[in-house]
């Protein structure tokens, strides 16, 4: 499977601040390797890509409680 250039942009935007260092602790990867994984479409990594959705996913249902608490109040 490839990644676009696009592709690997929206994943980049939708990270949360500190993310290359949360993704290199999970895959157990350098910072460099989930930069370049990260930037350039022709390093493409699954652990890389998989573990940056699941932060984005994690970031969303963070987001989503909070404002649910904010409602509440």
């Amino acid at each position: 499977m490839k990644v676009t250039k696009r592709e690997l942009q929206k994943i980049r935007t939708a990270l949360p601040t500190g993310s290359y260092d949360e993704i290199a602790a999970r895959t157990g990867l350098g910072v460099a390797t989930v930069k370049s994984t990260l930037f350039k479409p022709e390093r493409f990594n699954p652990a890389v890509i998989e573990t940056a959705l699941a932060l984005i996913n994690e970031q969303r249902e963070k987001v989503e409680s909070i404002k649910n608490l904010i409602k509440e109040i």
